[in-house]
C-alpha cells in the first residue's frame, strides 16, 4: 500500500474535519473517541442540529443523570461557534462557578478543533473571537447584559434535591427566567435550550410546561412506556427504582411525584452481629422542664466493617424532663463509652447541645440540610437497598417501627426516630465512630 503524501494527509484531515462538523453526534464522536453516537437523546441531538445549521430552536428537555446531556450540549455549542464564529452563546447554570467550569470544557473543545482561531478575549466568564461571537456565562441569580444573545443555554438550574423542595429556590430561577432571560429573546432570531433532570413538579421546567407552550418538551424517560430501558439496562433501572422510589420518578422519569408516598420499604432483619463492628448513635431530644415533654429518642447503630451494612440494636424514645434525659443518657454513654453521639443544634436543640456537651463527650453536632424528607434520602435509599437491617434480638421500641413505616416527610405526627436514625447512620458513614469487637 503507497503512503499518503503530505498533501494528502492534510486533505484527509481537512475531510474528516469537514464530516465532523456535518451534525452533533459526528463532532461529539470526533472530539471524544470514548463515546459513542448518543442514539438514545435523539430528539434532542434533532433540535441541536438545527441550531447548529442555522435554524431557530426553543426546546426544554429532561434526561436522567449522567446520561451524557451535558457533554452533547457542550459540543454542539463548539460546534456552533465553529460555524458561527459571529454568533454569541450563554451558558446559565445554578452556579457561577459551576457555569464557568463547563463553559471551560467547551471552550477546550472549540480551541481544540480551532487551534487558529482568533481570540479577543478568553477568561473564566468571557471568551471572545475577533469576529464579535463567542461564549458567555452567568448563574440563575446573575445577570446578562451586554451583549445580543443569539443562543441561550440553561443548564440545571437547580443543584440538588434540598433546592428543588425549596419553594424559595425554584421562585428564584422562574423570576430569574421571566425577569432576566425572556429580556434577553428575540422572538425569531434567538434559540432557546433548557436542560435539567426533574426535581418537582413546580420546577421550571414544570412552570414552563404550564406556561410557556410555544416552547418544545421532550422528556426522555429511562424506562418509556413500552418498557424499554433508555441508555442501560432494565436490571439495572430497576436497582436504581428499589432503592429510591420518590428519586427514580422525578430524576429518572422526569415525572415528580408528591412526597405522599412512604419512602421506607420492607424491614430486613437480621439474627447474627459481625465479629468486628463500629459504632454509632444518634440522638433527638425534646427540651422541656415537665415530663410531659414530646418524645426524645437515641438509636444505636452498628456498622459491619466488612459488609457495609449497617444494623440497628437498640432504638428507644422517651418522655421526660431534662434531668431525667440527661440521665439516661448518661447511662447509654457508659454503655458506650467513647462513641460519638451525634444531634442536632439549631433551636431548641442548641439549648441542650450546651446542656450536654461537656458530660457527654464526644458530642457531634449535625449539619442539617432541608427538611425531614430530604435528610432522609440517602438513608432511605440505603435502607430500600437491603444495606440496613434490623437486629432481630435488639432493644428496639415498637413506636420505631411505626414511624418508619408511616413515613412519607409530609407533616407526619410523629418522626423523631427518622431523625435519631439519620444522624447515627451519618455517622456510621463518615466512620466517625469507635472501633469495636464482640465479646
Amino acid at each position: 500500500m503507497s503512503k499518503l503524501t503530505p498533501k494528502q494527509y492534510i486533505d484527509s484531515l481537512k475531510l474528516i474535519k469537514e464530516l465532523a462538523t456535518k451534525d452533533v453526534a459526528s463532532f461529539l464522536m470526533f472530539n471524544n473517541k470514548e463515546y459513542q453516537k448518543p442514539k438514545h437523546l435523539q430528539p434532542i441531538i434533532n433540535e441541536l442540529n438545527l441550531i447548529c445549521n442555522g435554524a431557530v430552536s426553543k426546546m426544554m428537555f429532561s434526561v436522567p443523570p449522567q446520561h451524557y446531556k451535558s457533554v452533547s450540549i457542550l459540543n454542539a455549542i463548539a460546534l456552533y461557534l465553529t460555524k458561527y464564529p459571529s454568533k454569541v452563546v450563554a451558558y446559565i447554570s445554578y452556579s457561577s462557578s459551576f457555569s464557568q467550569t463547563q463553559t471551560r470544557k467547551a471552550v477546550q473543545i472549540y480551541k481544540h478543533f480551532n487551534p487558529n482561531a482568533k481570540i479577543l478575549i478568553d477568561t473564566q466568564k468571557e471568551f471572545i473571537l475577533e469576529s464579535g461571537g463567542g461564549l458567555i456565562t452567568s448563574s440563575v441569580d446573575g445577570g446578562l447584559t451586554g451583549y445580543a444573545i443569539d443562543w441561550l443555554v440553561i443548564d440545571d438550574p437547580i443543584a440538588s434535591r434540598l433546592e428543588a423542595e425549596s419553594q424559595t429556590y425554584r421562585n428564584r430561577n422562574i423570576d430569574w427566567f421571566n425577569d432576566v432571560a425572556k429580556t434577553r429573546l428575540r422572538p425569531n432570531t434567538t434559540s432557546l435550550t433548557i436542560v435539567h433532570t426533574r426535581w418537582h413538579n413546580n420546577d421550571l421546567i414544570g412552570y414552563l410546561i404550564k406556561n410557556e407552550p410555544e416552547i418544545k418538551h421532550f422528556n426522555l424517560k429511562a424506562i418509556n412506556d413500552n418498557n424499554e430501558p433508555l441508555l442501560h439496562s432494565l436490571e439495572f433501572y430497576e436497582q436504581v427504582k428499589k432503592a429510591n422510589a420518590y428519586g427514580f420518578y422525578s430524576l429518572y422519569q422526569g415525572e415528580p411525584i408528591g412526597k405522599s408516598s412512604h419512602l421506607f420499604k420492607d424491614f430486613i432483619y437480621t439474627d447474627d452481629l459481625p465479629l468486628k463492628y463500629s459504632v454509632s448513635v444518634g440522638l433527638d431530644l425534646a427540651y422541656t422542664a415537665t415530663s410531659k415533654a414530646d418524645y426524645s429518642v437515641y438509636v444505636v447503630m452498628i456498622k459491619d466493617n466488612e459488609t457495609n451494612k449497617y444494623i440497628i440494636i437498640k432504638a428507644k424514645c422517651w418522655q421526660a424532663d431534662i434531668n431525667e434525659t440527661k440521665t439516661i443518657l448518661l447511662r447509654l454513654r457508659n454503655e458506650y463509652p467513647n462513641v460519638k453521639f451525634g444531634i442536632e443544634a439549631n433551636g431548641t436543640q442548641k439549648a441542650i447541645y450546651d446542656m450536654l456537651k461537656d458530660v457527654l463527650r464526644p458530642l457531634k453536632t449535625m449539619e442539617i440540610k432541608g427538611d425531614k424528607f430530604v435528610r432522609a434520602q440517602e438513608f432511605s435509599s440505603q435502607w430500600n437497598l437491603g444495606n440496613v437491617l434490623i437486629y432481630s434480638k435488639g432493644d428496639i421500641d415498637n413506636q420505631f417501627f411505626e414511624q418508619i413505616t408511616e413515613f412519607s416527610g409530609l407533616k407526619d405526627l410523629h418522626d423523631d426516630f427518622i431523625d435519631g436514625a439519620v444522624y447515627a447512620y451519618e455517622l456510621a458513614k463518615k466512620k466517625e465512630v469507635e472501633y469495636r469487637k464482640f465479646g
